[in-house]
């Protein structure tokens, strides 16, 4: 933990330096630094800790995650930067929330910033090593997030009035355009020439209409559906489904898979939503799961021909797990969050 706290604070003062020398933090309107300033009122160090998804003692001396029901010591890092210029300070928040008994976790870096009603917010909150980036988004300097040998692109979304993946929006916009499907020479794979890592906000407009269209989606007065036109189609964020992109190679075969979902209340009940996979094969894209309901959870388990498995999650402890069987996925047996929860 010694070594952690160390490297936590040389990537904070790494990002002041980098900030200051780029003009994105004046140095005669904001002053960088680690730690809050002492003019600060405690108030608002409460509240920026708070933000950033810490707990704080009311005396603001002792800062806790809760592991369990259990309060675990913790020590942030905070750094004062300013990331769109306007001579106002926001705050980044670096460190690591460990539970102990937990495999080991990355870096977790937030922004924290005062909105114009006073109320400090959070713009950013991330799992990764935070680096600036060239160039500006909306006036608010870019960012990377590195995780392992995994570079992600950071921008400010002015809908959203926090930072996004860049891949993301990407993504959103492409399913938001009047494309028509890419039609695939017939023999020809449609990932063919596509490189990892892989993610939607690559995917062209007409290669996403395709994978939709696959999917059993249709577009109805501008907009992608499911569920007989009930439903309405979204795409899964890079950073969504725990560890996995929506775009993956469950087969290792160099060939990509994509996940895609829908959102209704009226469809999909407490869950809310539904899944479907499509995989590319000569000419085109094969649907090969249409999970009913829940969230995708890729395994590590596999079958025999390298197929990963995929848990169809949502609430409650016990789900079912899906193999695939060399045409598509079918229930293979419940899988079990917490030992027991499946024959209560």
């Amino acid at each position: 933990m010694v070594f952690a706290k160390a490297w936590i604070q040389r990537c904070a003062l790494a990002m002041l330096v980098v900030a200051t020398a780029t003009g994105v933090a004046p140095a005669q309107q904001v002053r960088p630094g680690v730690g809050f300033p002492s003019a600060l009122p405690l108030k608002d160090r409460i509240d920026i800790v708070n933000a950033a998804g810490y707990q704080i003692t009311p005396d603001g001396r002792s800062v806790f995650v809760y592991c369990g029901d259990t309060k675990m010591p913790n020590r942030p890092v905070v750094a004062q930067i300013d990331v769109n210029g306007d001579g106002k300070t926001e705050y980044m928040v670096l460190g690591e929330r460990k539970c102990p008994g937990e495999p080991p976790v990355p870096i977790t870096a937030d922004i924290v910033m005062r909105d114009a009603r006073g109320i400090w917010q959070n713009i950013l909150s991330v799992h990764g090593s935070p680096k600036w980036a060239d160039g500006t988004t909306n006036g608010w300097r870019n960012l990377t997030i590195v995780q392992g040998a995994r570079a992600t692109a950071y921008v400010h979304d002015v809908e959203g009035q926090r930072y996004a993946n860049a891949s993301d929006l990407e993504a959103r916009k492409n399913l938001a355009l009047p494309a028509s499907p890419t039609r695939t020479a017939a023999g020809v794979v449609p990932t063919a020439g596509w490189t990892a890592p892989y993610s939607m906000g690559a995917i062209s407009p007409g290669d996403l209409a395709a994978i939709l269209t696959a999917a059993g989606y249709k577009r109805i007065r501008g907009k992608w559906t499911g569920c007989d036109g009930v439903s309405e189609v979204h795409i899964f964020g890079e950073d969504q489904l725990a560890g996995d992109g929506p775009v993956i190679d469950l087969n290792g075969d160099g060939r990509p898979e994509v996940m895609v979902y829908d959102e209704s209340d009226q469809c999909y009940g407490n869950v809310g939503m539904h899944f479907n996979i499509v995989t590319p094969v000569p000419g085109g894209w094969k649907l090969i799961f249409a999970s009913g309901e829940g969230m995708p959870l890729v395994q590590d388990s596999k079958n025999a021909a390298g197929w990963r498995d995929v848990v169809a999650g949502g609430p409650g402890f016990c789900h079912s797990l899906y193999r695939f069987n060399g045409r598509v996925y079918a229930d293979f047996r419940s899988y079990e969050e917490t030992k027991g929860a499946c024959s209560q």
